[in-house]
């Protein structure tokens, strides 16, 4: 084989090599503004689930409020209520409570002794 074709083929491999680079990295390129989008509406549903707990547990908290007023909780009022709490908890389990960090406890340090 000569080396102008040796030449020509190793020119054309390296053409398909940056081909295909460029065309991985538009890719790379087009998932990372998919990821970037997808993250922006999950942190909108948070915002929004959040929101709309704090609405419910106000309202929840507002029934209640009123019930107690009223004196007159029927087994049909009380039912009802414990199945709407029951739906609360059940957004409240969507949106899992932080986990807290544990802080490290510090070493007791030997007492010095007074002479």
């Amino acid at each position: 084989m000569s080396k102008k074709i040796k030449v020509s083929i190793l020119s054309s491999l390296v053409e398909l090599l940056v081909v295909n680079q460029l065309r991985l990295e538009k890719q790379l390129e087009k998932l990372t503004m998919e990821m970037n989008q997808l993250a922006g509406e999950m942190r909108a549903l948070k915002d929004q689930l959040g929101k709309a707990s704090i609405e419910i547990t106000t309202k929840v908290a507002n029934l209640e409020a009123k019930i107690a007023e009223s004196n007159a909780m029927t087994a049909d009022v009380e039912s009802a209520l414990v199945e709407l709490k029951g739906s609360v908890q059940m957004i409240d389990d969507l949106n899992p409570d932080p986990v807290p960090t544990e802080e490290p406890t510090p070493e007791p340090q030997p007492e010095e002794q007074v002479q």
